[in-house]
């Protein structure tokens, strides 16, 4: 019997090879579908649920997907990853940032909205083509949706 950790593999394998076949990267599938590059990523590791009016612009930029593995998008996915991919050195440097940043920026989500747990975050790659110094630098923004705690002794 298939483990979910072993279907998801499976599926994420088609789905990248349906990309590498197409020739087309992150950037301009997303630039196709209107959606993030990151969220095209997440789509394809199945890391991220294919919303029903999200498909027919994703099958437009990928053609060649079946209809078996658009199914199988749509399913919620099973969010997890590898505990070795935090030696991959991109990642290393990302998870660093946020360890040593994170308590700063929680410092100021809470001055600017109070106390609050994040809901979700939301990444986008965004390569500029503004005059850059270092022209192999990449930014990342980040959207954070925050839960407010209201005490409820403050409720009317």
């Amino acid at each position: 019997m298939e483990t979910e950790t072993s279907r998801k593999s499976s599926v994420t394998n088609l789905l990248q090879a349906v990309r590498r076949e197409s020739g087309k990267s992150f950037n301009q599938i997303a630039e196709e579908t209107g959606l993030t590059n990151v969220y095209v990523a997440q789509l394809l590791k199945r890391q991220a649920q294919l919303k029903p009016e999200t498909a027919p612009k994703l099958r437009a930029a990928l053609p060649e997907l079946p209809d078996e593995l658009i199914h199988e998008m749509m399913r919620p996915p099973i969010r997890s990853y590898d505990p070795n991919l935090i030696q991959e050195p991109t990642v290393y440097r990302l998870n660093e940032a946020v360890m040593h940043f994170g308590e700063s920026i929680k410092e100021i989500i809470n001055e600017e909205f109070g106390d609050g747990i994040s809901r979700s975050t939301w990444f986008q790659d965004y390569n500029s083509s503004e005059v850059n110094p270092f022209p192999t630098w990449c930014r990342f923004y980040t959207r954070i949706i925050l839960i407010v705690r209201v005490n409820s002794l403050e409720l009317p």
